[in-house]
């Protein structure tokens, strides 16, 4: 069910994204020279060739909006606490996840051959597909929610883009299984490449492909926000995404 929802999500996104590009074309003043591929300070940028536009007079930053696909999913639980070690001893600490779907946004400024911003994304509910047996995890689901900086570096069309921040870990009733625990953040970082589509030699759509690793925690104690959580083992999930964008510029 959550596959197809994420099928639909998707292809509702993409119908919507090839519905507008005919508006989009001409809807936005734009500084060629900026993301111009040989700009007129004849720095690499992304799309096109140069223009002669006054850049004081055009758009520059971007906004990329995107949605896409989570494939290729592994959760790793490494343990800090002995008496979780013993709880899991002789169960394998990884675990295939199940292909889920993501929403994302990223505001990018322009700096020569480089571009620069900030981003975040939403990621569907993603299951883990074998049964885990113990009394913390189950077979059950979850999510991150990523706020991070982003790096890109131009050669023309293609890109290749640097993301690092954090995680806001999640889960659902059955993956902690008990009050006692508690889902802790952690550190978000990956890479990848991508190709801009242009029209008018605008940016207009982006696909996008990158390897990401977004790492959290299970944690237990802690009274009424005076006593710090034990961190008892941390949680690491790595997957392979596959989006299809749209850009704005401003």
């Amino acid at each position: 069910m959550a596959l197809a929802n994420t099928t639909t999500a998707t292809v509702l996104f993409t119908l919507l994204l090839l519905v507008s590009v005919p508006q989009r074309a001409t809807a936005y003043k734009y500084d060629k020279d900026v993301w111009s591929s040989t700009g007129s300070s004849g720095s690499s940028g992304w799309g096109g060739s140069s223009g002669s536009k006054d850049a004081s007079d055009e758009k520059s930053n971007l906004m990329f909006v995107k949605a896409g696909g989570d494939f290729a999913g592994t959760h790793k639980i490494i343990a800090l606490d002995n008496g979780y070690a013993e709880l899991i001893k002789g169960k394998p600490d990884s675990y295939d996840a199940s292909t889920s779907g993501s929403l994302g946004l990223e505001y990018l400024v322009p700096l020569g051959a480089f571009a620069f911003g900030a981003g975040a994304e939403y990621q569907l509910t993603r299951y883990i597909t074998q049964d885990i047996n113990t009394t913390i995890l189950t077979k059950s689901g979850f999510s991150f929610l990523p706020v991070y900086g982003v790096g890109r570096l131009n050669f023309g069309s293609f890109y290749l883009a640097a993301k690092l921040g954090f995680g806001i870990f999640s889960g659902d009733n059955a993956y902690t299984n008990s009050d006692a625990y508690k889902l802790g953040m952690g550190a978000y970082y990956g890479g990848g490449l991508g190709l801009i589509i242009t029209s008018d030699e605008k940016p207009l759509l982006g696909i996008e492909a990158v390897y990401t690793m977004n790492t959290g925690g299970i944690e237990t104690g802690g009274f009424g926000g005076f006593i710090q959580n034990t961190r008892i083992c941390d949680i690491k999930y790595s997957k392979l995404s596959v989006s299809l964008g749209y850009y704005f510029a401003y």
